[in-house]
């Protein structure tokens, strides 16, 4: 989830969706804590279905200047749970600890950080956690190829099942089934 909308309506729909079908499935979502972008979206469709959700957020964060500027609160205020983080890194490690799985939808830096971030501690074994990459509309296709050159050169291995990609919402419920 990111900060920001995208440009296309079908991101902060496919955000809303993810939220919905989490909740009912009685997930709890763990998630930035931020009232903003696709990240909103994923909360309202969370909320909309009764479902327990916690953000992480760092405490001295006051948002973008545009958010700002525009006088929009970023921090969530009616999430079942917020965790406050000194720093952005330590969300990072909030939310990798408390999750049972982490899924990647489209978005910015902060979302590659996160993804790049919980691949990682996978790869140095501090976890075994499926990290979910939701390629909705072939929205990561030029980074999947980017990731099979880096393997054909010898510096990463995806077929230890490190990233899960996926493409609709069945397949996402198909491996959170796995790891309950």
């Amino acid at each position: 989830m990111g900060a920001a909308d995208g440009n296309k309506p079908i991101y902060t729909q496919t955000a809303n969706k993810l939220g919905r079908v989490l909740a009912k499935a009685g997930h709890t979502i763990i998630y930035g804590g931020a009232n903003v972008g696709t990240m909103k979206a994923l909360a309202d469709g969370a909320i909309e279905e009764g479902g327990y959700i916690i953000g992480v957020f760092p405490s001295g964060f006051r948002g973008r200047n545009e958010v700002q500027a525009q006088n929009i609160e970023i921090l969530r205020e009616d999430l079942s749970e917020t965790i406050f983080t000194e720093d952005f890194g330590s969300r990072i490690a909030k939310m990798d600890e408390l999750s049972d799985a982490s899924i990647v939808l489209p978005g910015g830096f902060g979302t590659f950080q996160e993804m790049f971030s919980y691949l990682v501690n996978q790869q140095i074994g501090i976890h075994s956690k499926p990290v979910i990459l939701f390629n909705l509309n072939g929205y990561y296709d030029t980074l999947l190829k980017f990731f099979s050159e880096i393997e054909k050169e010898g510096f990463i291995s995806l077929t230890e099942g490190r990233l899960r990609v996926v493409s609709d919402f069945d397949q996402v419920k198909e491996i959170l089934k796995e790891i309950k």
